[in-house]
């Protein structure tokens, strides 16, 4: 299992996995650079790289967005997104115009984020923690 800490957002990755959770800002080139490895590298060494982001609003900029899309040249990776900002939304409908296998979820269709994904329960619980542990991270940075 690997992770990364930084101020705007947080990542961990267990296996084929790789849980994105970000608040309200932008990540820096910094940080999304080690989430892109990780993503990378569970593509690489998993055959694909299964995709869980949690955002609350904060968004990729163009660079970055750009960046996403041509991991679909390297790995085979599904990505799923759970948010209930619109603006969250409108970047993976951006994000699917490049071609990657992406969905965006409201909050309350988690479990529908978890199928697209195809998580085991294990998984899928394990994912649960980290977001969770990941959200506190960020918010108690914040003070």
């Amino acid at each position: 299992m690997t992770a990364a800490a930084a101020n705007t957002m947080r990542f961990m990755a267990k296996g084929r996995l790789v849980v994105f959770v970000n608040l309200d800002r932008t990540p820096t080139d910094a940080e999304w650079n080690a989430y892109h490895a990780a993503v990378l590298d569970a593509g690489r060494t998993y055959g694909v790289a299964r995709v869980l982001v949690f955002s609350e609003g904060g968004a990729p900029t163009a660079k970055q967005r750009k960046r996403a899309g041509e991991l679909t040249a390297v790995i085979k990776s599904r990505t799923a997104v759970v948010s209930d900002s619109f603006i969250a939304r409108s970047i993976v409908t951006a994000l699917g115009w490049l071609r990657l296998d992406i969905k965006g979820f409201a909050r309350a269709e988690q479990a529908k984020a978890f199928a697209f994904l195809e998580l085991s329960s294990a998984e899928s619980e394990w994912a649960l923690r980290a977001v969770q542990e990941m959200q506190t991270q960020l918010r108690e940075a914040r003070v």
